[in-house]
């Protein structure tokens, strides 16, 4: 069983940030139906869920990073960097449960539609939970989430063991556009005795 990613600590200035939880399905079902272009496994990818809005406040936010973690998801399933491209920032830093890092949106998108080009996760299928978000300024937010995948490819074809996977993306809004400044990706792996 998973555990719960803990809540966030007062900033430094005294006001706490604000964990929002998440329990409301995404609400674009069109975006899982087989389409031109979509991988063979986009129907089958569950549709992520998005953090509901707790407060209005924060209710645009909320929906924009929300939106930003459903098209990488969708990227996935349709085997289409392009989606995600412009929610990194120029300098963005990424690094894959492998250790691979890039910098930058375009780099990161070109490194990952090589896998997917490749067809590492042409026939996989993914689950995913919900983002829960954490603001810690109004301008910047933490979301973190967790996808379990079956039938990943390796580079050299082999089928990938089920990979329990936790993404960590600090966020950051400037000019009114939240966009990806650091994305952490990690597997769970059996713990050694």
């Amino acid at each position: 069983m998973r555990t719960r990613w803990p809540g966030c600590e007062p900033n430094p200035v005294g006001q706490a940030p604000r964990l929002v939880l998440t329990s409301q399905p995404w609400s674009d079902p069109a975006v899982y139906a087989e389409g031109a272009g979509a991988r063979s496994h986009a129907a089958r990818l569950e549709p992520p869920m998005s953090s509901p809005l707790t407060d209005p406040a924060i209710a645009d936010d909320v929906r924009a990073i929300n939106a930003i973690v459903h098209r990488w998801k969708r990227a996935f399933a349709e085997g289409d960097a392009g989606l995600f491209v412009d929610d990194y920032a120029d300098d963005a830093t990424y690094v894959n449960a492998y250790g691979r890092a890039c910098r930058g949106g375009p780099a990161i998108a070109a490194f990952l539609q090589e896998v997917f080009n490749r067809g590492d996760f042409a026939a996989a299928t993914s689950t995913a939970s919900p983002p829960e978000i954490c603001f810690v300024r109004p301008d910047v937010a933490v979301a973190h989430d967790f996808g379990i995948t079956h039938g990943q490819r390796t580079p050299g074809g082999a089928e990938h063991p089920e990979r329990r996977t936790h993404h960590q993306r600090v966020l950051a809004k400037d000019s009114g556009k939240w966009r990806v400044v650091a994305h952490l990706i990690s597997d769970e792996n059996a713990r050694l005795a």
